[in-house]
């Protein structure tokens, strides 16, 4: 189960004078197993800036907890579309504060000294200082969708088909859902005013009993071109709910 937490920490997290153009994103990709970020490994990108306001409820005896933070992830592929090889595009800011890199991808957000993250708004500013192929960039994140939702979905079993449900969401492009559990994490795409998402009695067999976590992420896409290469920027929620699959 630990893994698949991970997985999602991972998923939580995907300028130069020149001109910049803002255009609307693409249709999202399914997802790879075992690997969130190749939902936004879009044909055309030549990197991606993923801001995350993350929200985790943990059931307790006295009710629920949320944990709230604010994460950033970003990753840029060796040639445009080419996310089978990440290189290193120097340092990448946030609000200021240097994200870490590894294995290819850069995330940060949440210190020992800062353990809420980032106050994402708006006008939160990225700085990319340039490398392996990617110009310097100097962008802002634009506006999140909407966070007045809940996950309403009961308990799963790992024998039988499961929707997992949510509240109305506005202003998102695109929804990923995850249902991970002891053996798998399955993750689908769905439509931006989507509030479910289905999982076959097949696929609840894959994810496997024992502890297990809900994961809802709606999110907004644009991009913005920069020396010629076409940086996409997401925003997303993420909302978290523990789950013991039966």
């Amino acid at each position: 189960m630990k893994k698949y937490i991970l997985q999602a920490a991972c998923f939580l997290m995907l300028f130069s004078a020149c001109k910049k153009e803002e255009t609307a994103g693409p249709t999202p990709t399914s997802p790879a197993a075992g690997n969130p970020n190749t939902a936004l490994y879009y044909g055309d990108a030549d990197g991606v800036l993923v801001g995350t306001r993350s929200v985790t409820t943990t059931e307790t005896p006295i009710g629920p907890f949320d944990v709230v933070a604010g994460l950033a992830s970003a990753f840029f592929p060796s040639s445009t579309g080419g996310f089978a090889t990440l290189v290193n595009a120097g340092e990448v800011n946030v609000a200021g504060a240097p994200l870490t890199f590894t294995s290819g991808v850069y995330t940060g957000g949440v210190t020992t000294t800062n353990p809420q993250g980032i106050d994402w708004t708006v006008s939160t500013p990225w700085t990319v200082a340039g490398g392996g192929g990617v110009p310097a960039i100097s962008t802002t994140m634009g506006d999140f969708p909407s966070t007045n939702w809940s996950i309403t979905s009961g308990t799963p079993s790992s024998t039988a088909a499961y929707t997992l449900s949510w509240g109305s969401v506005t202003g998102a492009d695109s929804i990923t859902c995850m249902l991970a559990g002891g053996s798998e994490a399955i993750i689908k795409v769905v439509p931006g005013n989507a509030t479910s998402c289905q999982f076959s009695a097949a696929e609840m067999t894959r994810a496997g009993k024992g502890p297990g976590l809900m994961q809802i992420n709606p999110y907004k896409l644009s991009s913005i071109t920069v020396s010629g290469k076409k940086i996409y920027r997401v925003r997303q929620i993420a909302k978290s709910k523990t789950v013991t699959i039966n």
